[in-house]
């Protein structure tokens, strides 16, 4: 059995989206528990430090604890991303790391690096020790392999490529979206943004 977090009611949620589908194209060979993190208020000022986020990090981490003492999973897998919810992650893989459960962190956050740079020394140090107690770590491609190996130090035999999933259905439907193919079109399933690297198609 396999705890699978966070994941959210929020279909736009990118995280809960990516966990989702893991969970669906793997559930022939595995059992998933989906560990719940909606949030009704605060969703505006997340990343932030105020009462709204430290009620749902208890909230979240009570659910994180409950579903690893009732299943008993074999494996934890939560989301590693950036800010306060880099520890957020960590935290809660180490619960399970603790209670005997094998673990799994998922980098998720296309601006982690750039993160990373900022951090103190004490800080790089500590969190790569967390890093180094997880039985595997997620990346999205072979080039964030290399680099968070390279300018984070986690060792490349600890790092495994997952790419980003496509629906399929989502793929059918895109493809016979009624543009002329002769045109220039662009779809976007995301923030329009440098670092999502609209710049650059549009260069291209």
């Amino acid at each position: 059995m396999i705890l699978i977090g966070p994941v959210a009611n929020d279909p736009t949620e990118s995280v809960s989206a990516v966990n989702r589908s893991l969970a669906a194209a793997l559930s022939d060979r595995y059992q998933f528990v989906l560990s719940n993190a909606d949030r009704r208020f605060g969703t505006s000022t997340q990343g932030r430090v105020n009462g709204w986020n430290l009620y749902y990090l208890i909230k979240h981490a009570l659910v994180w604890t409950l579903n690893l003492l009732r299943h008993r999973p074999a494996v934890a897998h939560y989301a590693i991303s950036s800010g306060a919810a880099l520890r957020k992650g960590l935290l809660f893989l180490n619960l399970a790391r603790l209670l005997g459960v094998k673990t799994i962190g998922h980098l998720h956050s296309g601006g982690f690096l750039s993160f990373w740079e900022k951090l103190s020394p004490e800080r790089k140090l500590a969190t790569l020790r967390d890093f180094n107690k997880l039985d595997a770590f997620i990346v999205l491609s072979e080039s964030w392999r290399e680099a968070v190996h390279r300018k984070v130090g986690v060792p490349r035999a600890k790092l495994h490529v997952v790419n980003n999933p496509i629906d399929p259905a989502f793929e059918r439907e895109a493809l016979a979206f009624p543009i002329g193919r002769e045109e220039h079109a662009i779809l976007v399933g995301g923030i329009l943004g440098s670092d999502k690297g609209i710049v650059d198609l549009r260069a291209a």
